[in-house]
């Protein structure tokens, strides 16, 4: 199998499936850039733009990825209370000005503008993970 340029490595029992009375909606991690909230509903925002609602808050999508991918769950970081988003897309955090930027594997940019509070501490949990430089 020839994977993509620039995508996380995984096998194929690797996807979080979202199931519900009437659709099922299935990804692997890196077909997923971030999750957002709108109301009893969430966003799965894809490479190049895809955009599918799932009838699952985030609180619910969190308890999927723990459930569904426990060896691939550190990928995916809740910021704030409207996001989940794959950490490995992030390109760049602007906490004074509330700025998270993602792109994704086909060069699209996505700028969230999560609370302040949560981009810090986004921005703390990183540079603790990674190493901060200096």
């Amino acid at each position: 199998m020839i994977e993509p340029t620039n995508s996380i490595p995984l096998t194929t029992d690797e996807k979080l499936m979202f199931v519900n009375s009437t659709e099922l909606f299935s990804f692997s991690v890196d077909q997923i850039v971030y999750m957002s909230a709108e109301g009893n509903y969430s966003h799965i925002i894809t490479p190049g733009g895809g955009d599918f609602l799932v009838a699952f808050q985030l609180g619910q999508i969190e308890q999927l990825i723990a459930q569904q991918l426990p060896t691939m769950s550190e990928c995916f970081i809740r910021v704030g209370r409207n996001y989940i988003i794959n950490q490995h897309y992030i390109c760049s955090i602007n906490v004074p000005r509330q700025r998270l930027v993602l792109i994704d594997r086909t060069y699209q940019r996505y700028a969230l503008n999560p609370a302040r509070d949560a981009l810090k501490a986004l921005k703390s949990y990183l540079e603790v993970t990674y190493g901060k430089s200096e």
